[in-house]
């Protein structure tokens, strides 16, 4: 991952891999993390909850500028049936994928995001259609079983047709790391908002707010979840 200071260019500092064997098992970690990504995309043009929810952690956070974070596998998969199932065809493209080490077992995996989204029954340049540009940001971690899953994921948006979502990347944190391994700005446990404060939220997704059973789903200390602000992810 790269960072600049003025017109200096230089590389984030990550855990050093010095050994040959080493090196090889850094690779192979940042081909699994970019396959993890690629996989989310698939499910959600698939429309396929459970796969998109399977890239989280058991008790994953899935966090937006201005939206209330939605905790816990099950709990975010739900949240996807509901948003994913109003969709009649999507593709979502990720790339400039850029990948930090902050541990043997950690990375950061920042990515920009380019999707389309129809609502309708053909391809149209009408209301039926969303067009959606910004970035993903994982916090990934390495699990028992050697695959990597986001422990949170950040979806930032530079901006969306038909809702207020726009420049939120500007002002984010880089590197999102310091060089001593700490998140950018002090200990993180979800995504910071942009800088400003909390963006407009945006109109809530048909079907309203989570009922009960969702809200039962989560974690007892976890926040309050909504699917207001989630117009898409």
């Amino acid at each position: 991952m790269k960072a600049s200071n003025g017109t200096t260019l230089r590389t984030i500092a990550e855990p050093a891999a010095t050994s040959l064997e080493a090196r090889i098992a850094r690779l192979e970690a940042e081909r699994a993390i970019r396959e993890t990504i690629a996989h989310y995309a698939r499910c959600v043009d698939a429309r396929d909850s459970e796969g998109a929810a399977s890239i989280f952690t058991e008790d994953g956070q899935l966090c937006g500028p201005g939206a209330p974070a939605v905790q816990g596998r099950n709990h975010i998969a739900r949240l996807y049936g509901k948003l994913l199932g109003r969709m009649t065809s999507s593709t979502h493209l990720v790339g400039n994928e850029q990948v930090l080490f902050t541990s043997e077992n950690s990375a950061m995996l920042h990515c920009a995001l380019l999707a389309w989204e129809g609502f309708g029954e053909a391809l149209d340049t009408g209301d039926a259609n969303r067009f959606s540009l910004g970035r993903y940001e994982l916090d990934m971690v390495r699990e028992d079983n050697g695959e990597w899953r986001a422990r949170t994921m950040t979806v930032v948006f530079a901006g969306q047709t038909g809702s207020p979502r726009y420049a939120e990347h500007v002002d984010r944190p880089w590197p999102p790391y310091s060089e001593a391994g700490a998140p950018a700005g002090g200990p993180q446990e979800s995504a910071p908002s942009p800088a400003g404060g909390s963006q407009e939220s945006a109109p809530a997704p048909a079907g309203g707010s989570q009922d009960s059973d969702d809200s039962k789903e989560s974690a007892s200390n976890a926040p309050r979840s909504s699917t207001n602000e989630w117009l898409k992810m």
